[in-house]
């Protein structure tokens, strides 16, 4: 049995092994239903697109993956398929930053709201919503050079 953490550090395999993780959370998402699983190393995404499993996926159940396989691009995410087996599982401890980590994942926290102002100086990569009211929008051209033509 290995944990998710060693499921994506030793990812010799073209197929995971056996793992045990809880069933945090659930959501929908254009590449099939989503899950947020944790166990006591790390929380990552499950996306399921073998709809015949998702009896067994039930929030807070606890559940064994065998032949699971993993993506780590654009996040960390074990992927079910049709050759992935999801049998139930007895339980184990999880701490509540895992879970809480899980959720996030799946549904992430609103972002912060900032005035219009302060919309240009806002840091970097992070999320923002902007609350005031739009004056007007214009579209501005920049020329770089004129040529003119005399016949």
């Amino acid at each position: 049995m290995c944990t998710l953490q060693d499921l994506f550090h030793n990812m010799t395999k073209p197929y995971g092994a056996f793992t045990r993780v809880k069933v945090i959370c659930q959501g929908t998402g254009s590449n099939g239903n989503r899950y947020g699983i944790a166990d006591h190393t790390m929380a990552v995404e499950l996306i399921l697109y073998d709809d015949a499993k998702a009896s067994k996926l039930i929030c807070g159940g606890f559940v064994a993956l065998i032949n699971s396989s993993v993506k780590t691009s654009p996040h960390n995410q074990v992927v079910v398929g049709k050759n992935t087996r999801v049998s139930k599982t007895g339980s184990f401890d999880v701490p509540d930053a895992k879970e809480t980590a899980a959720r996030d994942i799946i549904n992430p926290p609103a972002a912060t709201f900032l005035p219009v102002p302060e919309v240009k100086t806002s840091p970097m990569k992070k999320l923002v919503s902007v609350k005031g009211q739009v004056i007007a929008v214009s579209i501005v051209y920049k020329c770089t050079s004129m040529v003119l033509h005399s016949c």
